[in-house]
């Protein structure tokens, strides 16, 4: 009953504008777990040999068909993009749990990483709303030089307690996704990404978390923008890359 609430089931597909970037292919992936789970996945990688790799690994958030998301590369030029549903979204099998997803979200990375072991190898994680979550612990064990998380909270609990008729189940939830824990002990460098009205994720607990970082986090906030808008927003995906070169300022808010 919790990991229903908690991940629920994607209803449909959203994709993304396409960027400016068509130099990519994209391909689909099985990932075989040992407890007969399988996850299906894609990637998106450069046509062209990169003198540098670059990666960068998604997860979604609740209810969320992660297909998408290797389309960010027409946003990331040169860079490989991985994405995989949660299990029983799409066509992977098993069910949804935090603890089946944080060890499936290793077994992706190391998958990855088999892939692009190279000592110049630049990994970044990206995670949106219940993903965020994900990515967090994923950059916990494993540190990456980038995270990108799109609308961050500190707790499940914190998340349930603002929402007025969901207050009372966060005491079902009280050690779920403790987000705020792990955060003071990461040192990549950190894009926070905030829909301008966001229902389900208050930009409070946003911001609380974005603080908590062991080094400052730079904040975005996507300006006509929703909760579940905002991951595919064009302008959101010109923030990401942004960041992810380092070449453009960013005004961080919540002072």
């Amino acid at each position: 009953m919790i990991n229903r609430l908690i991940f629920g089931r994607p209803r449909r597909r959203r994709d993304l504008p396409a960027g400016p970037h068509a130099g990519f292919d994209i391909s689909p992936l099985r990932l075989d777990r040992p407890d007969g789970a399988t996850l299906n996945g894609w990637r998106a990688e450069p046509k062209s040999v990169q003198e540098r790799e670059k990666v960068l690994l998604y997860f979604g958030g609740r209810k969320e068909d992660a297909w998408w998301a290797p389309k960010m590369a027409s946003y990331l030029e040169g860079w490989t993009v991985y994405s995989f549903n949660y299990r029983g979204f799409g066509d992977s099998k098993g069910s949804a749990s935090e603890q089946n997803a944080k060890a499936d979200a290793l077994a992706i990375y190391e998958f990855v990483m088999q892939r692009h072991y190279h000592a110049d190898t630049e990994v970044s994680l990206m995670g949106r709303s219940l993903g965020t979550a994900i990515a967090i612990w994923l950059a916990h064990h494993v540190s990456p030089a980038n995270l990108i998380l799109v609308s961050p909270f500190c707790s499940m609990r914190s998340v349930l307690r603002s929402r007025f008729w969901l207050a009372p189940l966060s005491v079902f939830v009280c050690k779920r996704f403790i987000n705020s824990k792990l955060v003071p002990d990461i040192s990549a460098r950190t894009l926070v990404v905030l829909a301008a009205r966001d229902t389900e994720v208050t930009h409070a607990d946003s911001l609380k978390l974005a603080r908590s970082f062991r080094a400052q986090a730079t904040v975005a906030v996507i300006e006509g923008t929703n909760h579940k808008t905002v991951p595919r927003s064009p302008e959101t995906q010109r923030a990401v890359a942004g960041f992810l070169r380092n070449t453009e300022r960013f005004t961080e808010s919540g002072n």
